[in-house]
């Protein structure tokens, strides 16, 4: 029955054990700043969810257990694995050119198997396993990358670079409770490059752009979505005044085929449905100023207002959609003795425009003490 008045008490349940092995190594030569590294990493998630449900039919509140008219309990294991494998080399040539090339491979696989009990009460005694419920896949994500990056020198006041990055991704599903499953891989070309005119050693300008991939969320689950392509122009200013330091920067951020979740009509009567999908191409302009600087001695405090105007465009959804949005991010200590130091940190910001609505308001923060030990070789904080 459509539209039928129940409740539910949920007892939701996690955890979840985090590992991580790294090696480095590292060679130096002779001539100065020509180095080779490299880097090896192995990290691991033990991941494990579950919940359990009673619901009430037509009560607007939780009852006693005992009346619980429907029953449900499931349990998931969701372990993760990845595996880094980089290698940098830097060749200098005289004192304003330099060399910087790398490779870098990432192997990742998601796994999920999770099982749903459901018991009616009425009908039956004991759980049942929905089948037709359960959940059995693995998602691989693997990376490779070549890179490299040309730095070099115009006179005494400007230092240029140009650089690019081609990535290879390739996709793996498998669905084994329906034997289904997908793959694909795409090639992506990523170049940027860079200009900084020194006014002085304190104090600089910097023109930059670069081209940047987000790739499609394992959460999204829709293999069907493209990465997002991000091209970014951003000039800013950069100073140093005595124990201040001071940023500001003007940039411009263009997606052509950005991911947005969005919502369609389905047949059923009042109900729709949810999914993520490139139907938009965004552009932001962006202003914003970070500061740093100790009014005193003791006190530290670091401020960073943004100011964002955007303009999201969906000929797919039929939608044009223009605002402004900002936000303040400031973080602050004050060191009332030699082991003694409160801690704070606050962010909010305004409701964002999206394609179809308006994102909620964030208002975050923090406060908490440091105190240092063994002559400042351990911290608690609280």
């Amino acid at each position: 029955t459509k539209n039928q008045l129940f409740a539910r008490a949920t007892r939701n349940r996690f955890s979840a054990l985090n590992s991580e092995l790294t090696g480095t190594y590292t060679r130096t030569f002779a001539q100065a700043r020509r180095e080779w590294s490299v880097l090896g990493q192995y990290a691991t998630n033990s991941g494990t969810s579950g919940y359990d449900f009673d619901q009430y039919k037509g009560s607007p509140v939780p009852l006693a257990s005992g009346q619980a008219t429907y029953r449900e309990r499931s349990r998931n294991t969701a372990p993760s694995h990845e595996i880094t494998a980089q290698t940098d080399f830097v060749q200098p040539f005289g004192e304003k050119q330099t060399l910087e090339i790398g490779l870098k491979s990432i192997w990742r696989r998601n796994s999920s198997v999770a099982d749903i009990d459901t018991l009616f009460t009425a009908q039956a005694g004991e759980y049942a396993r929905s089948a037709r419920r359960a959940t059995n896949f693995s998602y691989d994500q693997n990376v490779q990358a070549t890179y490299a990056t040309y730095s070099f020198g115009l006179g005494k006041k400007v230092r240029a670079s140009l650089g690019g990055r081609v990535e290879r991704t390739m996709l793996t599903a498998a669905f084994r409770t329906t034997d289904t499953g997908f793959s694909r891989s795409y090639l992506t070309p990523l170049p940027n490059g860079s200009a900084q005119y020194a006014f002085s050693e304190a104090t600089s300008l910097r023109l930059a752009y670069s081209r940047r991939i987000t790739r499609p969320n394992i959460y999204y689950l829709n293999p069907y979505v493209d990465p997002e392509l991000t091209d970014s122009y951003e000039l800013s200013y950069n100073t140093v005044i005595k124990t201040a330091t001071l940023n500001a920067a003007l940039s411009v951020r263009h997606t052509g085929n950005a991911i947005e979740q969005v919502r369609l009509p389905t047949d059923s009567l009042n109900v729709t449905a949810q999914t993520f999908a490139n139907v938009a191409a965004n552009t932001f302009y962006q202003f914003n100023i970070y500061a740093s600087l100790k009014p005193s001695p003791k006190w530290d405090l670091s401020v960073g207002p943004d100011v964002q105007y955007l303009i999201r465009r969906s000929p797919a959804l039929g939608a044009n959609r223009r605002g402004f949005m900002a936000g303040l991010n400031l973080n602050t200590s004050y060191k009332l003795t030699k082991t003694f130091t409160l801690q704070g940190f606050l962010y909010g910001s305004l409701p964002e425009p999206t394609i179809q609505g308006t994102g909620a308001a964030n208002l975050y923060y923090q406060f908490g003490a440091k105190k240092s030990f063994l002559k400042e070789k351990l911290d608690l904080t609280v």
